[in-house]
């Protein structure tokens, strides 16, 4: 009844969101046939819907950009070129928030060109500039960046507008920090930090210790990198910015994951990714989904990171990231290299080596060598591999040079003690002038020193250079006929590698057909694979809602705990209760086989226990138990008696006298009372004449603190990654005897950390479910 009421009200909700979307739309687009039809040329009119459409909440509706068209076309129609620019300034920014790259740069071109006299329009050609810096930083154009980096901020500075001075240094310091010049990063970004903090612009100080942030965590330096996060982070928050709280969450996610706190990166990655779709951004889209990827690689799930990384592609392509393109194809890479697929992970890491060259990110080109070099070694192409490697520890020596590291930490420090390094440099101001005077002094004398030896260098190495000459020209006679009689070796080799290219050309041509049909087909498998993992996922979800809460069994027991691990998403396990005058019947139940046909044997079970006690009033638990197993036989057709089937464990409780009564069908259970544990058998007759079969009931008395275990043979049949062998009843029951003092709580984790590490690498065999309760 509760739940009907809550669906009824969301349902409402998105109805009435929807009704507003909806009339919305349709105002707007008649406004602009009226400003067409009726008054083509009053600005006035087309001023004010221009104004409407900045508002937050239709600004990003799909309408929005093509309405903003309609009314730049109309302005460049009647010739107000105020109206022009203020209508491309709108979509370049609509086009810039959500990480439309390509569109933003265009627009931002046309409203330079716009701009006649750009003398007397400093500030708009700064503010174009800024945000030229930006289209081509997330784009993947670096030294373009920087060109219109340094534009803008030559222009602020004749502006002397420190607010707009200090955005410039943010941006410049993010295109260095990517082209992985971590010094000249380090020394913008604090100087950006400096002016803002004289200024006191909050959201300025966030932005740069976001990005000094980055910088640390470019250098692994991971707790300096967290303290800056965690400082923009809380006045995003404090200022209630969701864009800068998207983006510092995905940056904690980031350093999260790199200690291994895979749980919590994964919680803060998704927070952003949220953040990212509220506006709509799709190169912060990108960004996110790409880092989820790389998560669920570190979590050795490799096709849910191909999976993630393939959207995030999609996204970043579509912003026009290439910075952002080169990333996912490395990680792409990285995926393919750990399913030891050598040639996918090969065309990846090429593909991100193309890009990261072109865009001149050393960062990237470095991560691509490291990954050539690894397939390289993995096929036995050492060659390849030697080439690779050096390429690699050249770029990665560069970008981890003790200039790089020590250049931040020492700007962090004359941060912190800017003013007393003023203090001292008045005392010190004297002493340095006349340490002047005499370096000057002793440079002269230098200098007379330098030339008279560097002429006496000179002419001996004069002298010896005209002998080596004389030398060389003899060598090189003997080694040009040589050469001669090599070329004609080489000329006669080439006409018999040219008859092997011809024959390799056609091999080749065959092979890339094959490759298409084979691409092709796994497209097609790929698509009904995902469309069944689908059905599944919410076929589990339907029969969740069929399990009981475990809360169920509070009321009659101290504590509780249940591990249910269904095997293929849905499963054949069940456990189910029914509260009647004070006493609790349940059942622990695993039907026939796993999966789709184990789901459905457990619905079957699920409505037939219902029916037992519900509507033919059975109380006592051998009659349920008939009732089951007669039902299911007759429910099912002759052809499948032989292979439906249950084994099950119904129970009857009563809190007053602790008496369980109980019967079932091949499953048993335990009880540990203090430190010793007894397994408990069920049992049934068959009657010789008849063939029917009857469940016997019996009853256990039970003290405080007993605690009974009831599990499904899913666990104890597991068999181990190591000993490829099965768990089986006995090192259940040990493990059991050595956990049972324990809070439950901690119970049901060490026996589903047994359970993982018996496992391990091994595939489960089948659904687990282990039910445990206190008296």
């Amino acid at each position: 009844m509760c739940r009907n009421f809550i669906v009824s009200i969301i349902l409402t909700f998105i109805i009435s969101i929807n009704c507003l979307q909806a009339n919305n739309k349709p105002q707007l687009l008649d406004s602009i046939e009226v400003v067409l039809s009726k008054s083509p040329k009053d600005t006035v009119i087309l001023n004010s819907l221009l104004r409407k459409l900045n508002n937050p909440t239709i600004r990003n509706l799909p309408t929005t950009d093509s309405i903003a068209n309609v009314i730049l076309n109309t302005y460049k129609n009647i010739g107000y070129s105020d109206g022009a620019y203020n209508a491309m300034l709108f979509l370049a920014n609509l086009n810039y928030t959500q990480g439309n790259f390509k569109q933003a740069l265009s627009y931002h071109h046309e409203l330079l060109k716009s701009i006649e006299d750009k003398n007397d329009n400093r500030a708009k050609v700064a503010n174009i500039y800024k945000f030229l810096t930006g289209d081509h930083l997330n784009l993947g154009s670096f030294d373009s960046a920087i060109i219109y980096g340094e534009l803008s901020l030559n222009e602020y500075k004749i502006l002397s507008d420190s607010q707009n001075i200090a955005r410039s240094l943010n941006l410049l310091g993010g295109i260095y920090w990517n082209k992985g010049n971590l010094k000249k990063a380090s020394e913008i970004l604090y100087e950006s930090l400096i002016i803002r903090e004289k200024l006191n612009d909050t959201l300025g100080v966030a932005n740069a210790y976001n990005n000094i942030g980055l910088i640390f965590d470019s250098q692994k330096k991971y707790p300096e990198a967290l303290e800056m996060y965690q400082k923009a982070l809380d006045i995003y928050y404090k200022i209630n910015n969701k864009q800068g709280i998207g983006r510092a969450c995905n940056n904690i996610a980031i350093i999260q994951k790199n200690q291994g706190e895979y749980s919590e990166s994964l919680e803060m990655f998704m927070k952003s990714l949220e953040v990212d779709k509220f506006f709509k951004n799709i190169d912060d889209q990108g960004k996110t989904l790409s880092n989820i990827g790389i998560l669920y690689l570190e979590l050795n799930d490799v096709s849910r990171g191909i999976e993630y990384f393939n959207y995030a592609l999609e996204a970043l392509t579509q912003s026009g990231n290439e910075n952002g393109v080169a990333a996912v194809y490395i990680n792409l890479g990285r995926a393919y290299l750990m399913k030891n697929n050598y040639s996918k992970a090969e065309y990846y890491y090429n593909m991100g080596l193309k890009i990261a060259s072109k865009i001149g990110s050393n960062e990237w080109q470095r991560d691509s060598y490291h990954g050539l070099y690894k397939i390289s070694k993995s096929t036995n192409k050492l060659n390849n591999a030697i080439v690779y490697l050096e390429k690699y520890k050249n770029l990665d020596d560069s970008l981890r040079s003790v200039e790089n590291l020590n250049k931040l930490d020492q700007l962090k420090i004359e941060f912190e003690t800017e003013q007393k390094e003023k203090e001292l440099a008045l005392l010190y101001k004297e002493k340095e002038v006349n340490d002047l005077k005499l370096k000057r002094q002793q440079s002269v004398t230098h200098l007379l020193l330098t030339i008279i030896v560097s002429s006496i260098l000179i002419i001996f190495l004069a002298s010896l250079y005209v002998h080596r000459l004389k030398t060389d020209k003899r060598v090189l006679v003997q080694k040009n006929a040589e050469i001669t009689q090599q070329k004609e070796e080489i000329m006669a080799q080439r006409d018999m590698l040219e008859e092997s290219n011809i024959e390799l050309n056609q091999q080749k041509e065959e092979l890339l057909t094959q490759s298409e049909q084979i691409e092709r087909q796994n497209q097609f498998i790929s698509g009904i694979n995902r469309r069944m993992t689908e059905g599944l996922e919410y076929a589990s979800i339907i029969q969740q809602t069929l399990l009981p809460p475990t809360s169920s069994f509070n009321k009659f027991f101290g504590s509780q705990f249940v591990l249910f691990k269904p095997k293929d998403i849905v499963s054949g396990d069940l456990y189910w209760t029914w509260e009647e005058k004070g006493e609790i019947i349940f059942a622990v139940a695993d039907c026939t086989g796993h999966g789709v046909a184990g789901a459905f044997m457990s619905v079957m079970a699920i409505s037939l226990l219902k029916d037992a006690v519900s509507v033919n009033k059975f109380k006592e638990p051998h009659t349920i138990a008939n009732y089951l197993y007669n039902e299911l036989v007759r429910s099912s057709n002759s052809e499948l008696n032989s292979i439906v089937g249950i084994d099950f464990i119904i129970c009857k409780y009563s809190p007053k006298n602790r008496k369980l009564s109980y019967c079932g069908n091949h499953m048993n259970f335990m009880v540990a009372k203090k430190e010793n544990v007894e397994l408990f058998k069920v049992k049934r007759t068959v009657s010789e004449s008849s063939q029917e079969i009857k469940f016997e009931e019996n009853s256990l008395d039970l003290d405080a603190k007993d605690k009974l275990y009831f599990y499904t043979d899913g666990y104890t049949d597991q068999l181990s990654g190591v000993k490829r062998k099965k768990m089986g009843r006995a090192e259940f029951h040990r493990l059991i005897s050595t956990i049972c003092i324990q809070p439950h709580q901690s119970q049901s984790e060490t026996i589903e950390s047994f359970y993982n590490k018996w496992k391990g690498n091994f595939e489960q065999v089948d659904d687990v479910l282990v039910l445990g309760l206190e008296v």
